[in-house]
């Protein structure tokens, strides 16, 4: 396939794909846009099973952590490759969804999880601080202006502990990546100096062999017990094994 060709067929993907994107939308809008769902004290955001037609129902949200799942690619621009994250506008359903849901709760119990980022790889920036649409200015604009006490994120295929002196740690959150869980890849030279520099506490640099460049894939897990109190660790796993080895804290 030629680069004319290749150029075609990739606009053909993206004609079919925001097809697809508006077709979606008209269903969401028709059954609600966001769901509510878990324990008495978690509150889930979930398009998908929205789109199926799932009711929305609400829930006692008092004590414990609440749990806040964005979609962050949804309302990016697929000529960007999706790369431009953000919750819609300020006055749109989910930033409208959040500020019914979230603002009047404590925010050092929220928990963020996104697939985007919304701090660079080293940490020592926030991802778009001057931009207003950008995804983190819009979650906190959503929350009231206040910070969510932690973020999981993904995107970029490494891992990091972020620290209080990283950009997320100083303005008040824990910023945690998490996107190391398939295609391999290689030790973080930008990871390393912000470990030496202190502004992560870990990221994954345990090689699959001694000649091998790759390093080991991994997840994180959360447990929030019924006091609200929550339990944090990061995971590696080497290929071929079935026992994950806890590697943070």
């Amino acid at each position: 396939m030629n680069k004319t060709k290749l150029y075609l067929h990739i606009l053909e993907k993206i004609r079919k794909l925001e097809t697809r994107k508006e077709r979606g939308w008209r269903r969401l809008k028709r059954n609600g846009l966001f769901e509510v769902l878990g324990a008495s004290d978690c509150i889930l955001m979930n398009a998908y099973q929205a789109a199926s037609g799932q009711p929305v129902t609400d829930l006692d949200t008092e004590g414990g952590n609440i749990e806040l799942g964005l979609d962050s690619a949804y309302y990016s621009d697929p000529h960007k490759l999706f790369m431009n994250p953000n919750l819609g506008g300020p006055d749109g359903d989910q930033a409208s969804w959040i500020k019914d849901k979230f603002q009047d709760q404590d925010p050092s119990r929220v928990v963020v999880f996104s697939h985007h980022t919304p701090v660079n790889l080293g940490g020592d920036e926030l991802r778009d601080p001057d931009n207003p649409e950008g995804l983190w200015n819009e979650v906190v604009a959503a929350l009231g202006n206040k910070i969510p006490g932690t973020w999981y994120f993904g995107h970029t295929h490494n891992a990091a502990v972020y620290t209080d002196t990283s950009a997320i740690g100083k303005a008040g959150c824990n910023g945690r990546r998490a996107g190391h869980g398939a295609i391999p890849y290689g030790e973080s030279v930008t990871l390393q100096k912000s470990l030496d520099s202190g502004l992560i506490d870990y990221f994954p640099k345990t090689h699959l062999g001694p000649d091998d460049i790759r390093v080991r894939n991994g997840f994180a897990t959360i447990e929030i017990d019924t006091n609200g109190s929550m339990t944090e660790r990061f995971y590696e796993i080497a290929d071929g094994e079935t026992d994950a080895q806890q590697v943070w804290p």
